[in-house]
């Protein structure tokens, strides 16, 4: 299951497991090339639990805000296809407020 993947992946490569998820969609990363299809999700509300990465995957957390994230990808500082498109899309869908001005809300655990 997607959903269930992308819990996974979250928790090895931050140490961050999420509260309430929001599907996104999909993504063709490789469109006419490949069927690589990515499935977007976004954790609401995170907690901090224990980092696992994979072997020898080197991950680098830096906490933003929401609005900090947009302006990256527009500037072409964030240029992951998939987080791209996940920023992107969770911004067009945040209802009470232009894009980009949530944030999220981070909880010890």
């Amino acid at each position: 299951m997607p959903l269930d993947a992308a819990k996974r992946e979250l928790l090895e490569e931050t140490g961050l497991t999420g509260g309430e998820w929001a599907a996104l969609g999909t993504i063709d990363n490789s469109n006419g090339a490949a069927t690589d299809v990515a499935h977007l999700f976004w954790p609401e509300i995170l907690r901090l639990g224990h980092l696992s990465p994979q072997g020898d995957e080197q991950v680098e957390l830096r906490w933003m805000p929401f609005v900090d994230a947009v302006l990256a990808v527009m500037k072409g500082k964030i240029t992951d296809s998939v987080s791209v498109a996940g920023i992107l899309k969770w911004g067009g869908q945040v209802q009470d407020m232009p894009v980009g001005l949530a944030d999220l809300t981070i909880f010890n655990s």
